[in-house]
């Protein structure tokens, strides 16, 4: 019944500005359950600064016919999402689209491999693992308008990317141009307008015999419409909740166990659709808490020290455990 309050309770706390109250929540149920304080400052607070964008409208991706008609319409973080790194970023494209493979040999790859790809116009079709990772700046620097990304079936790979993660990296370089990564189901919609299937592709790449160029082109007949409005990147403050039992045997007390979840979710596109995270992960969490729960009440004695730690920021490219680790 606890953790079924609590499964309940944190859906209703999104991220962004309700994210502390679900810190709160939790930090009020690891010192009700007697974990010490295991934060900064003698808290149950790590906080993490970092840079956040937010879409300012609803993202959007349509097929549309030669009208400019809706033939269908994607949904934002389940059917696609945007990237920000290098040149994504903010741009509005309606146009033609080619998918791009590439010999799965060890090539060099510079810019003169790229001698007669004309891609001026076109929205760009890539699969992931298959096309060189930078080749969206390729893409760009040869006409492309907006590129989309083949990614698995795991529903984490299309997640918008709203971190600024890596002070080392490129982000939103001007110009940009929408980058989305779209899911295997997106890509059967686009490539079936041209009579083929994301599976035919695949073998294409993989029996390919060695060529005398090492990409080639399928165009696709269909045309995409996408649309990206991106905030300015904003200084955010996130926070893990961390409490801890101590342990009992002085030979093994500074080993320590981790019982760990992330306790944010994707919280609310600019059209008023929420994502509360139930089992992504206020299940976790409502575990984590009655583990928590029951050791307090069973007086439980560990030989180790028993960290619990709820981390924030779990959808990012660089979460809170992945800071308070390093």
């Amino acid at each position: 019944q606890q953790a079924y309050a609590h499964g309940q309770a944190l859906p209703e706390m999104d991220r962004g500005q309700d994210a502390d109250l679900a810190a709160a929540y939790i930090a009020e149920q690891f010192e009700a359950y007697g974990l010490q304080r295991a934060g900064q400052g003698m808290t149950y607070f790590h906080s993490i600064d970092t840079q956040l964008v937010h879409p300012l409208e609803q993202p959007t991706l349509a097929l549309v016919d030669s009208k400019g008609n809706v033939v269908q319409e994607f949904h934002h973080q389940l059917d696609f999402g945007y990237m920000i790194q290098g040149h994504g970023g903010s741009g509005t494209t309606t146009g033609p689209v080619t998918f791009v493979g590439f010999h799965p040999a060890d090539r060099d790859r510079s810019w003169e491999g790229y001698i007669g790809l004309d891609l001026r116009d076109r929205i760009v079709v890539l699969l992931a693992g298959n096309a060189p990772p930078a080749f969206p700046t390729e893409a760009l620097i040869r006409g492309a308008r907006g590129v989309l990304w083949i990614m698995d079936d795991a529903p984490e790979a299309v997640h918008s990317e709203v971190q600024l993660a890596d002070p080392e990296a490129d982000y939103l370089r001007g110009p940009t141009l929408p980058i989305f990564r779209i899911t295997p189901a997106v890509a059967g919609r686009l490539l079936e307008q041209a009579g083929t299937n994301l599976q035919t592709i695949q073998a294409m790449i993989v029996d390919w015999p060695a060529p005398d160029r090492w990409w080639f082109t399928e165009e696709i007949p269909t045309d995409v419409a996408r649309s990206l409005s991106l905030s300015e990147p904003e200084d955010m403050e996130l926070l893990n909740v961390i409490g801890m039992i101590p342990g009992k045997d002085i030979a093994l007390d500074e080993e320590v166990v981790f019982v760990s979840a992330h306790y944010d979710s994707l919280g609310q596109d600019p059209d008023g659709l929420r994502y509360p995270g139930a089992d992504d992960n206020a299940s976790g969490v409502a575990v984590l808490l009655e583990v928590a729960r029951l050791w307090h009440a069973r007086g439980l004695d560990p030989r180790r020290t028993v960290v619990f730690a709820a981390w924030g920021g779990g959808t990012l490219s660089h979460t809170g455990a992945q800071a308070f680790a390093d």
